[in-house]
């Protein structure tokens, strides 16, 4: 596991209280449900107890930028984000998430930071952690990203 990115940010860091249970939100665009049952079970005894609640997650074949984004405006504040997807890098260099499939097939991404932009939109006051489990599942070529031998 590589635990790789920070966030550069101008405001200062403040620590905030979560009252009551932690709300966790899954996103797992596509159709593999294994990743999203090992986090629902890795939560479960967490759950149980209450000091987890876990939100509908918003996963399925189905979800694209457009549903994702509508979704998030309109459910319950989480406090943790999880992604669970495919990730990569754009010809920019910038972080990807893989989307949904388009109706002609075409896989559809959307940047890292416009996740980003949407949840400080969304969640500012709630929100406390966002975890983007997202493997580099580019495939070879233009979104192909290099790891630095370390």
């Amino acid at each position: 596991m590589l635990l790789a990115r920070g966030v550069e940010s101008s405001e200062p860091w403040e620590p905030r209280e979560v009252r009551g249970a932690v709300r966790v939100l899954a996103i797992a665009p596509g159709s593999d449900e294994r990743a999203l049952a090992a986090l629902r079970e890795a939560l479960a005894e967490s759950v149980a107890s209450g000091d987890v609640e876990w939100l509908d997650p918003i996963a399925g074949p189905d979800i694209s930028p457009r549903v994702l984004f509508d979704r998030l405006r309109r459910g319950k504040t989480p406090h943790v984000v999880h992604f669970l997807g495919h990730g990569g890098v754009d010809l920019s260099g910038k972080p990807v998430l893989r989307m949904a499939d388009d109706e002609d097939g075409e896989e559809v991404w959307v940047t890292a930071e416009a996740l980003g932009r949407e949840l400080s939109a969304s969640f500012y006051d709630e929100l406390r952690l966002v975890v983007l489990e997202a493997c580099e599942g580019a495939k070879a070529g233009a979104l192909r990203m290099r790891r630095s031998a370390r």
